[in-house]
């Protein structure tokens, strides 16, 4: 196994056990969302028990569904499959593989702004910020732009692997909260 190639940089190949790459899905699902969310979910007194279950099974359901599918993806799409987007083009054609990727880039940049805003709130909320006050966006951009951009460069430098170490840590973290 070659550590130094592009695609171990760039997919990590068989490198992470079942328990990483668990980690690495709870931590990416559960973001600082959950902060906002669910608890606000469960304080709405009409959807209460229902909305907290729904967000519990729109979290976890992807992840065994993955599981379960998984293999099946991998056995039609090879062994040298990339992302879902291989799977596209090996099943149904160039066209499907263009619609993933441009599906799969506007769903990240929405991931993304909501992440970097949830994270940006409530760091401002742990310092004492009121984070709906309009002179306070100046530092919750900050915030944002500094947590993207030591993101950026640790995956620069080490890639996907550095991610999953990454992510393995923010799982320990949101366990212990």
């Amino acid at each position: 196994k070659q550590l130094n190639t592009a695609d171990f940089f760039l997919s990590a190949r068989n490198s992470a056990g079942s328990r990483s790459i668990a980690l690495s899905f709870f931590a990416s699902g559960m973001g600082a969302w959950v902060v906002y969310g669910s608890t606000e979910m469960g304080a709405n007194p009409d959807l209460s028990w229902f909305g907290v279950l729904g967000y519990s099974a729109a979290s976890g359901l992807p992840a065994l569904i993955i599981c379960w599918i998984g293999p099946r993806v991998r056995e039609i799409s090879g062994e040298k499959a990339f992302a879902t987007t291989d799977f596209g083009r090996e099943r149904y054609g160039r066209l499907m593989q263009l619609s993933i990727a441009g599906i799969s880039v506007f769903y990240m940049f929405i991931y993304l702004v909501s992440e970097l805003t949830s994270i940006s709130n409530v760091y401002g909320l742990l310092v004492g910020v009121d984070t709906f006050d309009t002179t306070t966006i100046k530092y919750t951009r900050s915030i944002a732009i500094s947590l993207a951009v030591i993101t950026f460069f640790y995956t620069s430098v080490a890639g996907l692997p550095a991610s999953i170490v990454t992510d393995k840590y923010q799982a320990g973290l949101m366990f212990t909260l």
